[in-house]
C-alpha cells in the first residue's frame, strides 16, 4: 500500500484501485485488529509514505543548484520505481519538470488522460507498430535501430510533422543502444533526415546496480 500526503490509494487483490481518507487509514491501523467488521477488505499489513511536500522542496533544491539553464528529465518508469505514477507525476508537472522519463506506452496513456501534457521521453527502443501511436501522443522516443528512424521519418513527413528523438549509445550494459564504433555513422545519417531532430544523445552507466 502506498500513502500519500494529499491523497491514499492501495491496490487490492483482485487488481482494484482502492481509495481511503486520511482519517479512515488512521483508523484502519489503531482499530483493524480488534473490529475486523470496520474494514471489510483486508489491507495489506505494511505501508509506504509518499511525502509529495518533501518532494516538491528537493525538486526546488535540485533545479536551484543546476541552476535554470539544465533541464531536469524525472525518470517516472515503472509506476514511479512502485511510488506511485500519476500523484508523483500531478506534482512534477506542477513544478514544470523539463520532460517525464518513462518505459511503456501504457505509462504514457495514462499520464495523457490525466491530462499531464509535460513532455514525455520514451526510454525505450519502441517496436515498429507502435510508432503511429506514439505520433499522436506527442512523445519524444528513443532510437536506437535506423531501418526504424527509417519508418519514424516516413510517417512523420505523412503528417508533416518534424519528431524529436533521443539516441542511446550502448557502453556496456548490453540491452539497448547504437554501438559506439557505429555511433557517429548512425547519427550522421540521421541528421540527414528531414523530418526527424535529433534532441538528445545519451547512455546507461555499464553497472546498473552500482552506477
Amino acid at each position: 500500500m502506498i500513502v500519500y500526503k494529499n491523497y491514499i490509494s492501495y491496490e487490492d487483490y483482485n487488481k482494484n484501485i482502492i481509495n481511503i481518507s486520511d482519517e479512515n487509514i488512521k483508523d484502519y491501523f489503531n482499530y483493524f485488529i480488534i473490529d475486523h467488521n470496520q474494514f471489510p477488505v483486508i489491507l495489506p499489513t505494511t505501508r509506504l509514505e509518499i511525502n509529495l511536500n518533501q518532494l516538491r522542496k528537493n525538486y526546488k533544491a535540485i533545479s536551484n543548484r543546476i541552476g535554470s539553464d539544465i533541464g531536469i528529465i524525472s525518470i517516472l518508469k515503472a509506476d514511479a520505481y512502485g511510488h506511485g505514477l500519476i500523484p508523483i507525476a500531478e506534482t512534477l508537472n506542477k513544478l514544470r519538470t523539463s520532460k517525464i522519463g518513462l518505459a511503456s506506452i501504457e505509462e504514457i496513456k495514462i499520464l495523457r488522460d490525466r491530462n499531464i501534457h509535460t513532455p514525455i521521453l520514451l526510454l525505450y527502443p519502441p517496436l515498429l507498430n507502435q510508432l503511429e501511436l506514439l505520433l499522436d501522443l506527442n512523445v519524444k522516443i528513443t532510437m536506437t535501430d535506423y531501418n526504424a528512424i527509417l519508418l519514424l521519418n516516413r510517417l512523420a513527413k505523412k503528417r508533416k510533422k518534424i519528431i524529436k528523438i533521443h539516441i542511446q549509445i550502448d557502453t556496456g550494459l548490453n540491452r539497448f543502444g547504437v554501438k559506439p564504433n557505429k555511433a557517429v555513422t548512425f547519427i550522421t545519417n540521421t541528421v540527414k533526415l528531414k523530418n526527424i531532430s535529433i534532441e538528445g544523445i545519451w547512455t546507461h552507466f555499464m553497472d546498473a546496480e552500482n552506477d
